[in-house]
């Protein structure tokens, strides 16, 4: 091989196989080459890709942390606006007296607790002229009441005739036929028309009793103002709140105590 020349080609003379070989090794060089290149090419493209998704999530990340500040921001004014309210509850004046025009507005199933500005109607006139009869009928019962204790039923009758000065006799004469009744009446009586006439005069208690009650026709204020009412009129038939052995026996042993009284003194029943 020595005195070969420096250009000889071996492999077209003695190994075709070799020839083959070799240009598939160039082939994959070249192959190689091309994809450095494209990886090259694309690596950039790469690199603002992850730029931009990594913008996408920060601004996620903002948007959520904003939605949850206002979420907090907004159960905080819920609350504010509930312990305001609760405070305005509070501070808001519960009435003390009972009048009669509260109750009257209970009794027609209105708005018992409104301010002083929303009573105000076409018919103050009405109501100012009732509030100066009740006042009258308030003074006549008190002048009554302080001539029954003393027992002058002449200067009663005087009293009654002087309050009523339109000239209504009838009246006047119910009237004190009504307190010479009560005066003939027993203990046991007057004791339950009292408790009538204080449940009367409290619609908190009339409340009490309407709720307490298992009748149906009972329970409800106007309900229990009628079960009072007949108590108080000495019609009442009920037997729920008291003892009704015990007012059967006191009510007989009055009735003995007077019956004795009209012997002791010989005291005719017609004119008692």
């Amino acid at each position: 091989m020595a005195g070969l020349p420096p250009n000889y080609n071996f492999t077209n003379q003695y190994d075709p196989q070799l020839q083959a070989s070799i240009s598939q090794m160039q082939q994959h060089q070249q192959q190689q080459l091309q994809q450095q290149q494209q990886q090259q090419l694309q690596q950039p493209q790469f690199q603002h890709q992850h730029i931009q998704l990594q913008h996408i999530q920060q601004q996620q990340v903002q948007q959520q942390q904003t939605y949850q500040q206002q979420q907090r921001q907004l159960i905080q004014q819920l609350h504010q606006e509930a312990r305001d309210r609760r405070e305005r509850i509070r501070s808001r004046p519960f009435p003390t007296n009972v009048t009669q025009s509260v109750r009257d507005r209970q009794a027609r199933g209105k708005d018992v607790y409104r301010g002083s500005e929303d009573e105000k109607t076409d018919d103050e006139g009405d109501e100012e002229e009732d509030e100066e009869e009740e006042e009258e009928q308030r003074q006549q019962h008190r002048r009554r009441q302080s001539m029954s204790r003393k027992g002058d039923r002449d200067n009663l009758d005087d009293v009654l005739l002087d309050d009523l000065d339109d000239g209504d006799d009838e009246d006047t004469d119910n009237e004190a036929d009504i307190l010479r009744s009560c005066r003939a009446e027993d203990f046991e009586t007057r004791q339950r028309r009292a408790f009538a006439a204080s449940v009367l005069d409290r619609p908190e208690q009339l409340m009490m009793y309407a709720q307490s009650t298992n009748d149906g026709e009972k329970q409800s204020i106007a309900g229990q103002r009628h079960r009072f009412m007949t108590i108080l009129c000495g019609y009442d038939g009920d037997e729920d709140w008291s003892n009704v052995g015990h007012h059967r026996a006191s009510t007989r042993a009055a009735q003995e105590r007077k019956a004795n009284m009209r012997k002791t003194m010989n005291i005719d029943r017609r004119t008692a």
